[in-house]
């Protein structure tokens, strides 16, 4: 019969699964990597940086009959080209057949405070959810 794979902690001496990243007296075997975490600071993004926009944020026009929301962004994988004031300046990364990646046409991606526009009664500019698919880092 096969036994279940453990470990032992150097900490406390115990015996922990083989899968486990923390031991119960609080050692840490090992830590997850940070990547697809949500963007706080988007205006720490440089020239190069792979970037997530995810679909249901973003500005959007709300039906006055439903109050059901269209949301009206860019969404996808994108290349950070600039970063403004209060937008991401962007291109597109769209997968090849071959599985090799190409940049489409310049996009923008609003990131500034929540308002209506006075364009529209039902229109309303919100900030792009962000995730960081790989982030350059700083020298």
């Amino acid at each position: 019969m096969k036994r279940k794979p453990f470990k032992t902690c150097p900490a406390c001496s115990d015996k922990c699964h083989a899968r486990k990243a923390t031991c119960v007296c609080g050692h840490v075997f090992y830590e997850r990597k940070n990547r697809n975490k949500v963007i706080e600071n988007w205006r720490s993004l440089n020239k190069g940086d792979v970037i997530k926009s995810v679909s249901g944020n973003g500005p959007y026009w709300e039906n006055p009959a439903t109050w059901e929301k269209v949301y009206m962004g860019s969404y996808g994988k994108f290349v950070v080209e600039d970063v403004g004031a209060d937008f991401i300046r962007c291109s597109r990364l769209i997968k090849n057949s071959r599985k090799n990646y190409k940049m489409s046409g310049t996009h923008i991606l609003y990131m500034g405070p929540s308002h209506k526009s006075e364009l529209c009664d039902n229109l309303y500019s919100c900030p792009h959810k962000l995730i960081g698919v790989l982030l350059k880092e700083k020298v």
